[in-house]
């Protein structure tokens, strides 16, 4: 009797510390996956770039009102903004936070947006026009050549003018660009924008102010050596303009000046010779 209380003694023990060190490792366990589990928290800045915007922040933490700016704690992970400008018009964007973040926020433009359905519709309207002409076109030469007409005699041919395949095929070039332009400008401007910017990052002119007051000077330097450079080429130009000039106009001149002086001393001897001539045939 006593050998088998003991060694039933010494079952329950082992049983008890069997669930013991199970219930330690499930424990542990747990503690160690919510610590794995939980995502780093980072500071986070969320500002608007016009008066009067309202930000409203969606994510696992339910939603946060944060108005027209707000300093938050956030978790990893990706938030959805609801942004509404002054006249109340919404727009969202996405923002992943994964470090800390300061993210400057602008609502969608809604006349450029607006602007771009206008040019996707009047885009969308050239192509029908286009697509229905070269269409008719198509169609009418098909049934020239597969005689369906009805007529035994043959099908009567008709010729499309000029004027036409100008029309189908600028109204078709003309949808597509339109077309294609608005889709862009829509795209650009339907969703609000983000720009995210490490949180207290320092700007680049603030970051390297030396480099930058180098580079302006350099640059003062230069458009001075340029001004200079076009200041004498200028100069250049004009004296020797100046030259041509003086040069094409004196030349004439002096030989007008020249071709004067010998008909005057031509004429002075002419005039000598017949006083002379004169006064030996009075002799």
């Amino acid at each position: 009797m006593v050998p088998m209380a003991w060694s039933r003694k010494v079952s329950i023990a082992h049983a008890i510390a069997f669930l013991i060190v199970v219930g330690s490792v499930a424990a542990a366990g747990r503690a160690q996956a919510q610590m794995i589990s939980a995502p780093p928290i980072f500071p986070v800045e969320i500002s608007a770039t016009q008066p009067g915007t309202r930000i409203h922040l969606y994510g696992p933490g339910g939603h946060t009102n944060c108005g027209e700016r707000c300093a938050l704690t956030l978790p990893q992970a990706q938030y959805k903004m609801v942004v509404s400008d002054a006249e109340g018009h919404n727009s969202t964007q996405y923002l992943l936070v994964q470090m800390p973040t300061s993210a400057t926020v602008t609502p969608a433009d809604l006349g450029k947006r607006n602007l771009g359905i206008v040019l996707m519709s009047v885009g969308l309207a050239g192509i029908v026009v286009g697509g229905a002409i070269f269409y008719a076109i198509l169609f009418e030469k098909w049934v020239e050549t597969a005689g369906d007409c009805g007529d035994p005699n043959g099908c009567a041919t008709h010729d499309f003018a000029t004027s036409t395949y100008v029309i189908a095929g600028a109204s078709l070039g003309a949808g597509l660009t339109l077309g294609l332009t608005g889709l862009s400008v829509w795209l650009q401007h339907h969703h609000a924008t983000v720009r995210v910017d490490p949180l207290g990052a320092p700007s680049a002119a603030s970051a390297f102010p030396d480099r930058n007051r180098a580079r302006q000077r350099t640059n003062e330097a230069w458009g001075a050596r340029l001004l200079l450079t076009r200041w004498v080429g200028a100069r250049a130009r004009r004296g020797s303009i100046f030259r041509r000039y003086s040069g094409s106009r004196s030349a004439p001149r002096s030989q007008a000046r020249g071709s004067t002086s010998r008909d005057r001393m031509a004429s002075r001897r002419a005039a000598s010779d017949a006083r002379c001539r004169f006064f030996k045939g009075g002799t």
